[in-house]
């Protein structure tokens, strides 16, 4: 590997080392795969209150991109380095992610949140809150810090390697990867506590999906191509883990039995009641003991509640 490029995901055993460009567009690639489909979307968008345009997707794919930005921390990186390259302590990459950009407002700030597009995330209305929200993808909340003091201090080169310069390679990577975030729309993105929830948990969702090293091969030095390489894994991923089930759908000739569902001829008294309950219900509580197939009627619920139709059902979108 070379200590010189950052990077993102890291096999201690051989050597081998991905990108950190790379493993940030496998994330958003995933994160768009799993948008682009229904029933995702429409939890999406109903989270946001509105109907998010594609410059808002595209966005919000930039956004996540950025989710591990503290991994460009010198003090991250020394993880992967030989001995005496750094003499500093080491360091995660939450807190820091969220620190880069935090440490624009103190006094001179830091050149790799400009670089990382910070005066563009504010233009689009990414307040604090949605900023942590995606950083906090391991879903402990990223704790804002007393003092920035220590990130400039610690921020700094380290043998080959400028946490500033590489900055600007992954900046300049999702400008080119997704040009369309950045054009003059003027909407800003949806701020509300629910939608900042659902985007830390589809971020977070989407990175389980891309960390997968079986499925998202390591290619350690930047392929200026390497989007349309991430978007192609993304479907393959999704898909093969039964997210998407577009192709499985397309294929059925018949609704789905209860057989199917859970593996009994009929559903039970409790289960038959469950599955007539209405779909737009907010809170439906089943109480039954353990064993008896409170899972399979939920199960059933999506697909035969009343305000479902049997040709398209609503648990399998």
């Amino acid at each position: 590997m070379s200590f010189a490029d950052p990077w993102g995901k890291l096999d201690k055993l051989t050597g081998a080392c991905h990108h950190l460009a790379h493993h940030c567009a496998d994330v958003a690639a995933c994160f768009l795969a799993i948008v682009g489909m229904p029933v995702f979307r429409a939890r999406l968008d109903c989270a946001a209150g509105r109907r998010l345009s594609d410059v808002d997707v595209a966005r919000l794919v930039v956004l996540v991109f950025l989710h591990d930005v503290g991994k460009l921390h010198p003090g991250f990186q020394a993880k992967g380095w030989p001995l005496g390259i750094w003499t500093g302590p080491l360091f995660g990459h939450v807190r820091e992610g969220l620190e880069i950009f935090l440490a624009q407002d103190a006094a001179r700030g830091l050149a790799a949140a400009k670089s990382l597009h910070i005066e563009h995330l504010s233009t689009w209305g990414v307040n604090a809150g949605l900023l942590r929200a995606v950083i906090s993808h391991h879903g402990r909340p990223a704790r804002a810090p007393n003092s920035l003091g220590h990130v400039k201090i610690y921020w700094k080169k380290a043998g080959a390697y400028d946490p500033d310069k590489a900055a600007v390679v992954l900046g300049d990577a999702v400008t080119s990867w997704l040009p369309n975030a950045f054009g003059s729309d003027a909407t800003p993105l949806p701020d509300t506590p629910r939608f900042e929830h659902l985007m830390c948990g589809l971020t977070a969702l989407a990175d389980w999906i891309g960390s997968d090293a079986e499925r998202f091969k390591f290619i350690g030095m930047l392929d200026h191509d390497y989007w349309q390489i991430a978007t192609s894994r993304a479907a393959t991923a999704v898909a093969a883990i039964g997210l998407d089930t577009s192709q499985q759908r397309a294929t059925r000739q018949a609704p789905a039995t209860f057989r199917e569902v859970s593996r009994f001829d009929t559903p039970n008294p409790h289960q038959r009641l469950v599955g007539v309950t209405d779909l737009e219900a907010r809170l439906v509580i089943l109480e039954a003991e353990t064993g008896s197939g409170k899972t399979e009627a939920a199960l059933w619920q999506g697909r035969c509640g009343p305000t479902s139709c049997c040709d398209e059902p609503v648990w399998w979108q």
